[in-house]
């Protein structure tokens, strides 16, 4: 037994003294090559600086200590969109804004973000501390950086990007007082109809049709998650998608154990208004674009709180997976 122990205790020591060593050995190189690269922006070699730079930044910052300075400069990010579903919360907008947040404090700037549609003041709060009375955005300095420098090509392939970048959620991305009663609201309110509660995401509409990660067939996400639930003993589905067909068709083969937040589905919507994306539908309702962000944020932190995921390669599943921690029992990405 004790054999045993030492040789663990000796196998991890390694990994751990490698790890060390790595990263110190990384961090140097970014010192000696950082007036080399540190205004290269735009070539190839200057990008993948930037991005080695940034990650090693990343683990190892101390966010505490950030937080308990003072702010004496503080700089405006803009983060301008080119698309319309950028106009309401989605998972690439949250990960650009965490990747432009990392690059202002990398440089010694406390980052503001602003977007065009103020959809980051509308779900959370300043990343590290609120304009005060005395500030005005427009008197601040604005970024000079056009393009996101950092932010991860996977996040459900490789574990070592989730831990990172569920450390970094946690930290910038604080909802705001109403949108987190709101949200646990509904989390509660969906969470409480069952004991073990596994979370499917099922994307159709735009995803089936543009130039984006496969999604599973219906049919066979119905046929593993009743395996899941015999084999793991959960009781209660919650089904996120925009698609009703979709709905109907967990509904028909789990009866009664289908769980939905409030929510306004796509497919219909799409095709009445010959639309190609998502954020381009528009719904009859006051503050459609809040309201809409506001069901997609909900939804993924319902997926994120559950026991179990089984999910397609989507923005939705990827971020729930960032949330989540790896807290989930076990989870399958198609």
């Amino acid at each position: 037994m004790k054999n045993k122990v030492s040789e663990w205790i000796i196998k991890r020591g390694r990994i751990i003294l490698c790890y060390i060593a790595a990263t110190r050995i990384a961090g140097a190189f970014f010192r000696i090559t950082k007036k080399r690269f540190i205004n290269d922006k735009s070539s190839r070699w200057g990008k993948a600086w930037w991005y080695g730079y940034l990650l090693n930044y990343s683990l190892h910052l101390d966010i505490e200590s950030i937080r308990s300075k003072s702010f004496p400069k503080r700089r405006v990010q803009k983060l301008m969109a080119d698309f319309d579903w950028f106009q309401f919360y989605n998972t690439v907008f949250q990960l650009d804004c965490i990747a432009h947040i990392i690059y202002e404090l990398s440089i010694g700037y406390t980052p503001i973000i602003d977007d065009t549609w103020g959809v980051w003041d509308q779900f959370f709060e300043q990343p590290i501390a609120p304009l005060n009375e005395n500030e005005n955005k427009e008197d601040i300095e604005i970024s000079d950086v056009p393009q996101t420098l950092y932010t991860p090509s996977s996040i459900s392939k490789c574990k070592l990007v989730r831990t990172l970048w569920h450390r970094l959620i946690n930290e910038f991305c604080r909802l705001n007082e109403k949108e987190k009663m709101y949200i646990d609201k509904e989390c509660h309110d969906v969470l409480s109809k069952g004991n073990r509660v596994m979370a499917i995401v099922c994307r159709g509409t735009d995803y089936k049709t543009a130039n984006m990660p496969k999604q599973p067939e219906v049919c066979d996400v119905i046929a593993e998650a009743e395996k899941w639930m015999k084999k793991y003993n959960y009781d209660k589905i919650y089904l996120a998608t925009e698609v009703e067909a979709i709905y109907d068709q967990f509904e028909k083969a789990f009866p009664g154990k289908i769980l939905v937040n409030k929510r306004t589905y796509y497919d219909k919507a799409m095709k009445d208004q010959n639309v190609k994306w998502i954020g381009q539908v528009s719904f009859d309702r006051e503050n459609d674009n809040y309201l809409k962000g506001l069901e997609y944020l909900s939804s993924i932190i319902i997926v994120s709180r559950c026991k179990a995921l089984l999910a397609g390669d989507c923005g939705a599943s990827n971020m729930a997976l960032l949330y989540n921690g790896e807290k989930y029992e076990r989870f399958k990405i198609y």
